[in-house]
């Protein structure tokens, strides 16, 4: 412990940023086991699968399972009664079976999230609609979709397409102008394997323009190997990211205007992510460079910012 001291030799010494080197993680571990629905088993895991692992379910209840790289995490899509019990074999490294048990008192109703931010799809975004459950069946003649224009209200159709097992992606409308959606979803237009909308599900928002939006044009005075320049909010969050191949120049389009920052992750084994170090093995973590420079974005403008990453690399 260090209280009032001071050190003559670090005073002129500015310290940005500390890098921790936790311990290489040698085998999964479950960190999150949850049945959020009787057709959602979600598990999360401390670390990537490898590619040589595989998965082997225990039960007839399987309809698919997807896996998310970038959270680490294995989700069942599964055709279930209210209570029982789930459990499937990581064969790999460790080949532990992993089991949950489950119980609903009553059958949950339909719901979803959508990706729409403060009730506005965004220019370039398509719409997503996640839900608690599996979709069995999409009836678009229950579905009523209308558009308001400068009062007027008429009946639109866009397109309706599953994305996975439990995402319904809209999209089809004419992006050329703003105006308000309102999509209605009629009891028994939506069918969940485990679910339904016994109630009516309705969903309102605005089309956003690309005006709205902005452009930001990033010229790099060097091209690191391997790296990846990622974009970030002011909240310090990724917004978008770049993999830095043969290009002098990166261009990152509908953005919502604000302040952005960069760093570079120098990404040794190109898995798209950090990882840590071993010190043991001396092997040293994946250098990340967390470039100063801010820029700032407008709505209906492109912004020319250059970054100096050569002198970092040294």
């Amino acid at each position: 412990k260090i209280k009032n001291t001071v050190f003559p030799q670090m005073v002129d010494t500015i310290l940005d940023t500390i890098y921790l080197m936790p311990p290489a993680i040698d085998q999964a571990r479950v960190i999150s086991n949850e049945v959020k629905s009787p057709g959602l088993w979600c598990i999360g895991f401390n670390k990537s699968i490898p590619k040589t692992d595989s998965i082997k379910y225990l039960g007839n209840s399987l309809l698919s399972y997807s896996w998310s790289e970038r959270r680490d995490s294995l989700t069942f899509f599964l055709k279930n009664d209210l209570s029982g019990s789930e459990s499937f074999i990581l064969q790999g490294g460790s080949s532990d079976t992993i089991s949950k048990r489950f119980f609903f008192k009553e059958k949950p109703e339909l719901r979803y999230n959508s990706n729409l931010k403060n009730n506005k799809l965004l220019f370039g975004d398509t719409l997503i609609l996640a839900c608690n459950d599996a979709i069995a069946k999409i009836d678009t003649s229950k579905i009523h979709c209308f558009a308001t224009i400068d009062s007027s209200r008429s009946r639109i159709y866009p397109r309706f397409e599953l994305k996975d097992q439990d995402k319904l992606k809209i999209y089809g409308f004419d992006r050329k102008r703003s105006y308000s959606i309102s999509i209605d979803f009629s009891p028994g237009s939506l069918e969940g394997q485990n679910t339904s909308n016994s109630d009516s599900l309705s969903l309102q928002f605005l089309l956003g323009l690309k005006k709205e939006l902005g452009v930001l044009i990033v010229a790099l005075d060097t091209i690191p190997s391997t790296g990846i320049l990622i974009l970030r909010n002011n909240k310090g969050q990724e917004v978008k990211r770049k993999v830095l191949i043969d290009e002098s120049q990166v261009k990152f389009e509908n953005l919502s205007p604000g302040s952005y920052t960069y760093s570079v992750l120098l990404d040794r084994n190109q898995n798209g992510k950090w990882d840590t170090g071993n010190i043991f093995k001396d092997i040293q973590p994946e250098k990340v460079i967390w470039l100063k420079s801010t820029s700032t974005v407008r709505a209906n403008w492109e912004v020319e910012s250059s970054l100096e990453i050569k002198s970092k690399l040294e």
